[in-house]
């Protein structure tokens, strides 16, 4: 009898073996069927991140548009009241007398 438990044994373990092996293959295909395949997923993380940053990028880009514009704006703002207020002084100012 016991020659015979060593065979059995080894036809037990392979029997487990393969149930186990089934198993799991089973459960990876719900995992796949329910979740997707991680791969994919993981490229379709990475397309959504570049596709954030692009948006990111271009606010920024927009924003330092519109704050370039704003200050051009308000340095010729500052430049024509500059002007005229030199113009006024001067033209307040009365030419000395040259003397002949």
């Amino acid at each position: 009898m016991e020659g015979m438990s060593c065979p059995e044994m080894g036809v037990n373990y392979n029997m487990m073996t393969n149930s186990l092996g089934g198993k799991l293959n089973q459960w990876m295909t719900g995992l796949h069927g329910r979740y997707g395949d991680p791969r994919v997923y993981q490229m379709q993380q990475q397309e959504m991140q570049q596709q954030d940053a692009r948006v990111e990028h271009q606010k920024a880009a927009k924003t330092a548009d519109l704050l370039k514009n704003a200050y051009d704006a308000r340095a010729e703002k500052n430049r024509e009241t500059h002007t005229t207020r030199m113009s006024k002084r001067s033209s307040k100012r009365q030419p000395a007398a040259s003397p002949q």
